[in-house]
């Protein structure tokens, strides 16, 4: 005889049957109604906070999937060009539990993993700072008051209250 199998109900995620983008679309493939979506998604024009949640998230309930459905899809969009969700399978009790628990820690604290988002910050402005023009620096400079000759480094400067990451971060 066979063991009637639980699959795991989540409190905290919402199906792929009702999901629009945008309050402008329409719905986009009926055949993933019975899906559940992962409390993150990530667009073209992602926040850096939403790309590390979105990579930290998925990863871990990727782990934690037992089912060959439960994967990544990618849309087009009118809007924002393209938007990633993870789907996850509804008899796929383990990644539910992980997605389940991600969207009730989310809600309480935005942050998936403060280490991560702090090295990607600093690594955009970084990147921001490179590719900034001479006198675009000497103006962050001034603002932040640092030393005007930091700007001809390719090293970011710091700054006493280091604002200079976050602003070049955005």
């Amino acid at each position: 005889m066979l063991a009637n199998v639980m699959t795991y109900q989540p409190e905290h995620l919402e199906t792929y049957d009702g999901f629009k983008p945008t309050g402008f679309d329409s719905h986009i493939c009926s055949e993933l109604d019975s899906f559940y979506i992962a409390p993150v998604s990530i667009s073209r024009d992602a926040s850096t906070l939403a790309q590390c949640n979105w990579d930290v998230v998925t990863e871990d309930i990727l782990n934690h999937a037992k089912h060959d459905e439960t994967e990544i899809h990618r849309f087009g969009h009118w809007g924002c060009g393209w938007f990633e969700m993870l789907l996850i399978h509804p008899s796929d009790s383990d990644a539910l539990k992980c997605a389940d628990e991600w969207a009730c820690s989310l809600e309480q604290y935005p942050i998936a993993d403060e280490d991560k988002l702090s090295e990607r910050e600093y690594e955009a402005a970084c990147d921001y700072w490179e590719r900034m023009s001479l006198s675009d620096r000497i103006d962050v400079c001034n603002r932040y008051e640092v030393s005007i000759f930091a700007a001809r480094r390719d090293e970011l400067p710091q700054d006493r209250t280091g604002e200079l990451v976050s602003y070049l971060a955005e």
